[in-house]
Formats: C-alpha cells, structure tokens, sequence
C-alpha cells in the first residue's frame, strides 16, 4: 500500500524523532591533522636511529617529512678511501632497523625489517665484482656490480673516491628485474648526498 511513498516516510520519521529529541543526527566525523615532524635531530656519525618508543617518554624524535609522512632519520658517513667528504643517506625506520656492527665485519648496515636477508651495507669498500648494468639514482649515475650470488654493490666515482653501497640479497641476484630487497635499497640510495 505504501512502497512507493516508504522512502519519503522515512526520511519524514527520522526528522520527526531528530526535532522531538528522541534521536541525535550523528556527529561528523573527526578529521585528522596530517602528522608533522615534531622534531629533527641532527644526524651523527655514528647513526643512532632515535625512534619514538611507545612506553618511553625520555626519547626523542627523528623526523624528515617525506611521502606520506613516514618516519625518516638519517645516516651519515665516510667515504671508503678517506674521512672526508662524507654522505648522507635518509631512511625510513618503519622499514630499516640501523646496526652498526653485527659480527660479520660489514660496519654500518641498514636491515630490512620485513624481509629477512635484506641489507644495505653502508660503508662498503671497492671489491672485485662483474659490472652488470648502470643505473640512475640520486642525480647521478651508479654502476651496479654483481659481486656474488646474493650481493650486488652500487658504486659512483667522485674525483679520486667512489661511494659504494653494497646490498645483500635474500634470493639470487638475476639480473632479470628488480627484486623488491634492490627496489627498497634503490630507494635509500636515491636520497644519497654529499656533507661536505
């Protein structure tokens, strides 16, 4: 009898009950401010990564604004032939875990935190490898060397250095594409700069 007046009905009861107080109009819903850095701290030689801790108070935060605000800190380091210059490299701590030494002689390495057996060895040095392609990063051309099975090292020269990023592989390097452990290091290494 009354299906093609229902909608109209409903609507007219709903305004009745909100008018009569006997029901509430839902409240809009919140919006959230985009998260800012709230503060920066100065990127050091030994790379301590200062990441929030939940159940912490006297921690500090290490933020950069980046895509979608992700919680970035810095790395700074030596090139490997001298102490100066020295670069800088930004990480995300959501994604990288910093370990300055665990034992296996590579100082200075970022492991992935989701993907056992992926690692960027920062402070890599020159080592005989089989140059396999050049790529683009960081505004300046990278030779990418495959030096075993599952490491592969990036390597710029400047002048008289060369900076080197070697990165461990949890699989077989092939050479056949990327793999998503050398698509996250690429992505480190393209905020590559020069401290002088």
């Amino acid at each position: 009898m009354f299906p093609k007046y229902s909608p109209l009905f409903v609507v007219a009861l709903l305004m009745f009950m909100v008018m009569a107080g006997c029901a509430r109009a839902p409240a809009p819903v919140p919006t959230r401010a985009p998260l800012l850095p709230t503060a920066t701290a100065a990127p050091t030689s030994t790379a301590t990564a200062e990441i929030p801790a939940a159940d912490t108070a006297d921690e500090t935060v290490a933020v950069t604004p980046g895509p979608a605000a992700e919680t970035a800190t810095h790395y700074q380091g030596p090139n490997p032939y001298r102490t100066t210059p020295r670069f800088d490299v930004a990480y995300d701590t959501a994604v990288w875990e910093y370990v300055e030494d665990d034992g296996s002689g590579r100082l200075s390495q970022l492991k992935h935190r989701s993907d056992p057996g992926c690692t960027i060895w920062l402070r890599a040095g020159p080592v005989g490898a089989t140059e396999v392609a050049n790529v683009w990063l960081a505004e300046r051309a990278w030779t990418l060397s495959q030096v075993q099975s599952h490491v592969i090292l990036y390597s710029a020269p400047e002048g008289d250095i060369g900076w080197n990023f070697g990165v461990l592989l949890p699989e077989e390097y092939s050479g056949m594409g990327n793999s998503s452990c050398q698509d996250a290091a690429e992505r480190v290494i393209d905020t590559f700069k020069i401290v002088e």
